[in-house]
């Protein structure tokens, strides 16, 4: 949550004008909580708003030549809230008529002890117990694979880095790597010859890249790197969580779902 909050307040205070205002409320709807952040800035044009949390789609070119781009902040928050259960709405009157932000998260129903709630066993997750590790240099990126791995019941470890990767497999063994391309120092391509050069069981490890390089040519590059799949940025759960489905039973690991 302290990330999501932090994502949307830097999104609002790069679009907000200069001497400009930010307005953050927060108010309970229903089991709900509600976080509304109101700037008084660029604002938006109606026809854009569907598109607003959309980190493919850019309004205005000056727009990004000015605040240096839209970046994947909002993106990224919308999957995490969804993730997590709850909603994101973006609202705006129009251009230079200021933005407002709203998060719906869901609160815990309160139980009365004259109705206890009914023990039922919780069904497997789409990956209960696979052990993934996710490596890049960005922490908002690392964040968000988490959470949705997480959120289907893997267990998660992340790297900011390849040499922090390279340490880490030294005394861990994942069942599935996934990895940017674009990181300094060393890039994915590089990150994956060494660990397909490491010996030892890590360096047999099926493999993804998960980048924004989302190009034909950049699919078949990954493929020659020996990765044995390509998603681009931004990704969607489904697709993420079923594509590690796929390279965990290349390792012969059985999921029950």
């Amino acid at each position: 949550l302290q990330q999501v909050i932090w994502n949307v307040l830097s999104n609002s205070i790069r679009f907000s004008r200069k001497n400009g205002k930010i307005k953050i409320s927060v108010q309970r709807d229903n089991d709900d909580a509600l976080i509304r952040v109101e700037d008084d800035g660029e604002g938006m044009n109606a026809e854009f708003l569907p598109f607003a949390l959309d980190s493919l789609r850019q309004e205005d070119g000056s727009l990004v030549r000015k605040h240096g781009g839209l970046g994947l902040g909002l993106s990224i928050v919308k999957q995490i809230v969804e993730a997590h259960g709850g909603k994101v709405s973006v609202q705006s009157q129009g251009k230079m008529q200021g933005t407002t932000i709203v998060l719906s998260l869901p609160g815990i129903k309160a139980q009365t002890l004259s109705s206890p709630r009914p023990s039922v066993r919780p069904e497997p997750r789409l990956l209960e117990g696979l052990h993934i590790l996710a490596i890049d240099d960005d922490s908002d990126a690392r964040l968000l694979v988490k959470t949705i791995l997480g959120k289907a019941g893997a267990l998660a470890k992340t790297a900011s880095s390849a040499a922090e990767a390279y340490a880490m497999l030294e005394t861990y063994t994942p069942d599935v790597i996934i990895s940017d391309i674009g990181m300094p120092e060393e890039n994915g391509y590089q990150l994956l010859t060494r660990v397909r050069a490491m010996g030892g069981s890590s360096s047999q490890v099926p493999a993804m890249a998960l980048t924004a390089w989302a190009r034909e040519e950049d699919r078949n590059e990954a493929l020659q790197a020996g990765f044995q799949d390509h998603l681009a940025k931004p990704v969607r759960a489904k697709d993420l969580e079923k594509m590690v489905v796929r390279l965990a039973s290349l390792k012969g690991v059985e999921l029950h779902h």
